[in-house]
């Protein structure tokens, strides 16, 4: 299980945005699973107490692209491929975009979508748990 981390404070482009994790000592938020996708979906609706609108959408990070008529992406951390997604309908629609963000369209259900990587928006971290290697018992 993953901590997430939702950057409230500033929007970057996702570039700068994927450095920051790093910069801050977290991975970049990447969904490899249902699980994973729900963990997102409870941070993101914790929102609901502040003044941030995931209407305006959130990084996560991970690169879409298209290869002659199939469209392929893949986690940038850790460059596997996008196993599970929810993209929303119609999305993602090869209009040449290769970013990816997670927002809250029309449907009000939180649904991933693919935006020019020089848009400036939020962007959402995680810490991995990592198993102790050693113990004092």
């Amino acid at each position: 299980m993953n901590t997430i981390e939702i950057m409230l404070a500033s929007i970057f482009v996702y570039a700068d945005g994927y450095l920051r994790c790093h910069q801050y000592g977290l991975d970049p938020a990447e969904v490899l699973s249902e699980s994973d996708e729900i963990e997102l979906e409870e941070a993101l609706k914790s929102l609901k107490e502040t003044s941030v609108d995931p209407f305006e959408g959130f990084w996560m990070f991970a690169i879409i692209y298209k290869l002659g008529n199939k469209t392929e992406s893949f986690w940038l951390n850790s460059k596997l491929p996008l196993f599970y997604s929810k993209f929303s309908v119609g999305q993602p629609n090869g209009s040449g975009y290769n970013c990816l963000q997670i927002y809250r369209p029309n449907t009000g259900l939180l649904a991933w979508n693919d935006i020019p990587c020089d848009a400036k928006i939020r962007f959402i971290c995680q810490r991995k748990q990592r198993d102790n290697m050693c113990s004092d018992e």
